[in-house]
This record gives structure tokens, sequence and C-alpha cells, in this order.
């Protein structure tokens, strides 16, 4: 028996000393970034996260007297007044994947079946995932642009109630307070806001999928309940990988958190309400992709090897580039003519032999793993700004120095902050707050081999608001009892 402890003791410490090495990792390579190219921005984000621990440390107890329903209720209405307005800040034009995303849900509010381009689909599925939610809110309220950016500014609403939930199973009322606090203030997620893009969306799904979880195992004593909850996070995780294919990486955190981290505390009803789940995920996904396929009329493509090869290409730095691009759509149009039954799957198979040839020849796999690390998670300005000029949108040198100012000083803030909450988490009897770190690490370590983006890291900061919110919860009850008490 103390044996038995002992072993499940050790594989907890030594799983939380390999995340807390790994993300450590992660936040020094940023601040590194940040100190070299944004150095005045990474000043004052240090020095924010410093006066946000002194008002930690110095924070009276029983600050917040006020009814918790009277606070979450201000909260919600503070944060869809903030997002509402910073939303129609700038109007940019929808141009290149927005204008794809937009006409895509065009076309599907008037048709049942996508016949414009079905294998451009069928290459890439997770555009049809949002663009289908997206044609049914413009069935409902009409087709303009304004109906994305209020679906946007509503799914901002409600990943803040998620992220209440969250920071109150971790680190009780306050912890709730800040999550939702530093939502509602986080810069480059209410201006992403003006965009047609599928962001918000799986953001939300992800916070929703967690917060089940945590129900989940509240109520893991009733059978019933838990098994519903096992149930619709399984499904609402469906609709997470639609949009955002990634939901491997999310199962796979969810597992060393609940059996590696908290290994001591798993029992049989844990595992099997996880296998319920994890059979949901993969039956519903095979359901999801046989109605996408239902509704182009050819197969789907799988795995997007598409992505790998465009994520080892040296020269543009894992970034979209015309040749490998010219390249896919001219596969899977010659595998159509050719009579192939699924042009799409044979062209991915072409994909993954081009991404192996890639792999073998990198000259520097170093220099392009620093070069899309920077791209991804460098700074939070730069997307915002190249994505709003690209679609057709005046900004002033001022406005751009107001818009670096504001998302990357937050930015290194929350980094620095999460910095701390990993040392902290090492000594959390619970650790619950793992899944934020895997979740960063693990879509951090995918996209050094598939292709990256400035506004990937959207849901990543959002992980990382958790963690820098954990820090100050942490600090500001540390004469009090923990407050962690599980996924509760």
């Amino acid at each position: 028996m103390v044996k038995s402890f002992m072993n499940k003791k050790s594989i907890a410490v030594f799983s939380k000393l390999v995340i807390i090495i790994s993300f450590e990792f992660i936040c020094m390579a940023i601040m590194a970034f940040g100190i070299q190219d944004k150095t005045k921005y990474a000043a004052f984000g240090i020095v924010f996260a410093i006066l946000l621990v002194g008002f930690a440390l110095f924070l009276p107890k029983n600050i917040l007297k006020i009814k918790e329903i009277i606070v979450f209720l201000s909260l919600t209405g503070l944060c869809l007044f903030i997002k509402a307005v910073s939303a129609n800040i700038f109007q940019p034009t929808p141009v290149a994947d927005y204008k794809t995303f937009y006409e895509t849900a065009l076309y599907l509010t008037e048709n049942y079946h996508y016949t414009v381009n079905p294998l451009y689909i069928a290459l890439f599925p997770h555009v049809f995932g949002y663009s289908e939610i997206l044609s049914l809110f413009f069935k409902i309220f009409g087709t303009t642009t304004t109906v994305a950016v209020v679906l946007n500014v509503v799914l901002s609403v409600l990943s803040m109630m998620f992220l209440y939930k969250i920071g109150k199973s971790f680190g009780g009322f306050s912890m709730a307070v800040i999550c939702s606090v530093l939502w509602i203030v986080f810069p480059s997620q209410s201006l992403w806001n003006s965009f047609i893009l599928s962001e918000p969306l799986y953001t939300t799904e992800l916070l929703g999928f967690w917060c089940l979880i945590l129900k989940m195992e509240e109520v893991q004593e009733n059978r019933k309940k838990s098994i519903q909850c096992a149930v619709v996070a399984g499904m609402v995780l469906v609709l997470f990988q639609m949009s955002r294919t990634v939901g491997a990486i999310v199962i796979v955190a969810l597992f060393i958190t609940l059996f590696m981290v908290r290994i001591s505390e798993i029992n049989k009803k844990n595992a099997l309400l996880m296998l319920l789940m994890i059979a949901v995920f993969g039956v519903g996904n095979q359901l999801a992709t046989h109605h996408v396929e239902s509704r182009i009329g050819t197969s789907t493509g799988g795995f997007s090897w598409y992505h790998v090869c465009v994520g080892l290409e040296e020269s543009t730095g894992g970034k979209w580039n015309e040749q490998d691009w010219n390249q896919v759509l001219g596969n899977v149009n010659r595998f159509q003519q050719e009579g192939y039954e699924k042009p799409a799957v044979e062209a991915q198979k072409e994909e993954r032999k081009l991404a192996e040839q890639k792999l073998k020849n990198l000259s520097n796999p170093i220099r392009l793993i620093k070069t899309k690390l920077k791209t991804l998670l460098g700074n939070d300005s730069s997307g915002i700004i190249i994505h709003l000029k690209y679609s057709d949108v005046s900004l002033k040198a001022k406005t751009c120095e107001k818009i670096e100012f504001s998302t990357n000083s937050f930015y290194y803030m929350l980094v620095v902050l999460s910095m701390l909450g990993a040392i902290l988490f090492f000594k959390d009897p619970k650790g619950n707050i793992a899944f934020s770190f895997l979740y960063i690490i693990g879509l951090t370590m995918g996209h050094m081999l598939i292709e990256v983006q400035e506004r990937y890291r959207y849901s990543i900061v959002a992980f990382f608001l958790i963690a820098a919110s954990y820090t100050v919860s942490q600090l500001s009850s540390r004469k009090n009892k923990p407050t962690s008490q599980g996924f509760h």
C-alpha cells in the first residue's frame, strides 16, 4: 500500500516537473522575444505583473463582500458592453480566410449541398465547421457581416461566463472575478471580434468543454448526471474539432491532468467517465465527418498533411506560401479529373510524401522552430495590425502605437504571472491548473510541426489568462487555507 502510494506520488511529481520545465521554457522564449523586439512593452508587462502581484499580496481579506450574483451580473454586463464597443472600433473588409468563411456561410444559408468548391472543403473541412454554424445565424438574422461580429461578441460573453466557472472551481470567488476581469480587459481578443473568424467559436467551445469536465467530477457520485456531463462534453469536443482540428491535444492534456498529475485521486468512476467521453467524441467525430461529406458530395481528405508541408517550409518560416497552396489545389483537381473516387484523400497522400521529403531535407530545424515560435507567441500585436491593414483598414501611426501598447503590455503581463503560477502549481496538492499549462504546451508543440499564423495564439492567450488568474488568486490566499478544491 505504502509502496503503491509512493509510486503514484513519484509519477505525479515527475509529471509536474516535466510540465513546469516545458512551460517555463516557452514563457522564457516569449519574454526573450519581447525584450529583443518589443522592449518597452515587455518592460511594461513586467511592471504590471509586479503591481498585480503586490495587489494580490496586500489584498485585504474578504474585500469582495458584495453578493456573488450581483458581481456576476455586473461582470457579464460590463463584458457585453466592452466587447460590443471594441468590436466596432474598426470595420475590416473580409479578405483571405475571413472572406472564405463569409462566402461559405453565405452559400450554406441558401443551399444544403455545397457545390461551389467542394474539393476545397474536402481538403479543409474545419472551414466548413465554423461556416455552417455562422450560416445558422445568417438564416435567422440576415447575411450582413455585422451578424458575424455580434456572434463574436456573444461568444465572448459566454467565454467569460465559462472562465468565471473555471476560476471559481480552482480559486473560489476571488479567482472567478480575476479571470472575468482579465478577460474583459483582454485587448487583442476584443479587437479580433471585428473579424469573421473561427477563434471565438472554438475557444468558447473549449472553455465550455472544460466546464463540463469540472461539472462531471463535481457530480460523479450521481451516476445519471455524471454520465450526462460526459456525453455532452464529448459532443462539445466534436463541435470544437469541427472548427479546430486539435481535439487530440485536448484529450491528451486532460488525460495527463487526470491520470498522471492527479494519479493519487484516480478511481474507476473517473476512468469510465473519461472513456465514455472519448467514445462519444470518437463516434461523434465520425458522424460529423459523414455530415460534412453529405453536404459537399465527396470524401474529406483526413489528416491535413498539407499543413505539415507548409509548417516545414523553411523559406517562409512555416507560414502560408503560394507554392504549397497551388500544389495541393492542383493535385486535388488532377486526381478528380483522373477519376479517383476520393481525390482529397489522394491529394493529402501526396502532401504526406512532400512533408516527409521536407523533413529529411531540413537544413536548420532549430532556426525554423525559433522562427515559428516567434510568429506564434513572440508578441500579441503583429497579427492584429497586419490583418487590419490587409483588410483595408487605414491605421495611423498613433493608432498602431496604442494597439501595440495595450495588447503587448497585457500579453507579457500574463506570461510573467503564468511563469510564477507554474512554480506555485508544483506545491498545489490538486494540480488541476495543469490542463491550462498542458494545452499551451501541446498546441505550441503542434505548431512547431504544422503551419503557423499569428492569430493561432488566440486560444493560447486565453489559457495564459487562466494561469495568470491562478497566480494572483494563490498569492492573495497564501495565509488562508488552499483554495484549490479539485474539479468542483
